[in-house]
């Protein structure tokens, strides 16, 4: 029952942008047919956190993303220090210290969009699920203006209250620590 919606399926592109530190971070994008002189809005979705949910890969995209496209959105992901499978050194970089680093990888991300001519910079919007929630939070905290749009989906708010086997994990034992 899928196969008719296939067709309307876009290739995501893959590349690489420089964290403010020189740091190279993958991201994938989707886009519709570039139309020359045509500026897009901007769908950012995030997770960014550690352990699992690398966004630049070569998989299944969200349904919702396609739609997105098909709807003339371009949709882009990063993934920021933190993420999963670029080493220990890449992945330690935000532990005990969540919403720091991977903040600023995710807003040179954005940065870099501003400056293709193909982005509308004044409207892109970012979402996020669970760690990526927490990202959209800390996102437009850190950046008031920067988003049109944020939706943050079962973000962490209190990390006191979260679940302690992966809040220990990346931010350590309030009771030792």
């Amino acid at each position: 029952p899928y196969a008719p919606f296939v067709a309307s399926h876009v290739l995501p592109t893959f590349g690489t942008i420089r964290a403010a530190d020189g740091t190279q971070l993958y991201y994938r994008m989707l886009s519709p047919p570039r139309v020359p002189g045509r500026r897009y809005p901007v769908f950012v979705n995030v997770y960014g956190g550690p352990g699992t949910g690398r966004q630049a890969t070569r998989a299944w995209v969200n349904p919702l993303h396609e739609y997105l496209v098909q709807h003339g959105w371009i949709v882009f992901s990063l993934d920021n220090r933190g993420s999963p499978d670029r080493g220990t050194a890449f992945e330690a970089e935000i532990y005990h210290a969540m919403g720091t680093v991977e903040v600023q990888d995710q807003l040179a991300g954005v940065a870099w969009l501003r400056g293709e001519d193909y982005v509308d910079g004044g409207r892109i919007a970012v979402s996020g699920w669970s760690y990526g929630g927490y990202m959209t939070l800390r996102l437009l905290e850190a950046a008031p203006g920067t988003f049109r749009a944020g939706v943050a989906g079962a973000p962490v708010t209190r990390w006191e209250l979260y679940d302690t086997h992966y809040t220990v994990r990346y931010l350590g034992n309030p009771s030792i620590d």
